[in-house]
């Protein structure tokens, strides 16, 4: 008889998890690479190299921002998921999601839409949720809106001066 007890596979588990999913759009409701979507949002859709989560705490107590410095809470764009691992701390969070640029640069976010920025990889605004400790917290699928060129597209290169 075989026992295989010291084999199991453990994941820790100090906070909850949570995870999502994101979809790019042009700014008509293209996709980029579809028929129809400009040169410019399809050189501009290039550069999503990263995703991050932001995951401020809220109320008393709260940890405010349980995402910050943790590679665990950003994600490669290419993959349009991502589960963090169980280390957010219980507690009630406002979530969104920062689009990120190949050095990591934010390219926008949830206040881009509210700002009405010129270029602005605009994001939903953030959820509220409540994160339990060994729980998974789903949020569903986030759209990022690619902006197209705000001044000049070059079809070949992308956005003259643009990010």
């Amino acid at each position: 008889m075989l026992f295989t007890a010291g084999l199991s596979s453990c994941v820790p588990v100090d906070g909850g998890a949570i995870e999502l999913s994101w979809i790019e759009y042009c700014a008509a409701g293209q996709r980029p690479d579809s028929n129809g979507a400009s040169c410019s949002c399809n050189a501009r859709a290039a550069g999503l190299s990263r995703v991050r989560l932001a995951v401020m705490g809220v109320g008393d107590g709260a940890v405010a921002a349980a995402c910050e410095g943790r590679s665990g809470c950003e994600f490669d764009a290419a993959r349009q998921s991502g589960t963090t691992g169980f280390f957010i701390p219980p507690g009630d969070y406002d979530i969104s999601l920062v689009p990120l640029g190949p050095s990591d640069t934010p390219l926008g976010g949830p206040e881009c839409a509210v700002a009405g920025a010129t270029g602005c990889w605009a994001t939903p605004p953030p959820v509220r949720r409540m994160v339990v400790k060994g729980q998974v917290v789903s949020l569903g699928s986030f759209e990022i809106a690619v902006p197209d060129c705000p001044i000049i597209a070059t079809c070949d290169g992308g956005c003259a001066g643009a990010p």
